[in-house]
């Protein structure tokens, strides 16, 4: 729904929606957390991406698709120490260390 919202050019009330399934736990969490993970990430909005983050530890949802594309945004932003930090996190997933080696 929220991307709808945004393809109608109201951009405020798709995020307004994303926050509010995120904080009341509606309908798939997956979906909310792409949505937002690709508003902050178009707008580089670092401190939003780590505040999803945060938000998807405490819940123990979507770490393996939030941490690599946190990877991914930290090494093309030149980023590397971050980068390196969201694969300590990570731990010993393959996926990470086989597809994105430094």
């Amino acid at each position: 729904m929220a991307y709808y919202y945004e393809e109608q050019g109201d951009q405020e009330k798709a995020l307004e929606l994303a926050h509010s399934g995120l904080k009341k736990a509606n309908g798939t969490l997956s979906g909310l957390v792409k949505y937002l993970f690709d508003h902050y990430e178009k707008k580089r909005e670092t401190i939003m991406l780590e505040e999803l983050k945060h938000f998807c530890e405490t819940k123990k949802i979507e770490l393996e698709m939030v941490y690599g594309r946190l990877y991914d945004y930290y090494k093309s932003s030149n980023d590397y120490e971050a980068a390196k930090n969201i694969v300590v996190l990570f731990g010993d997933n393959a996926t990470i260390k086989q597809q994105k080696a430094f």
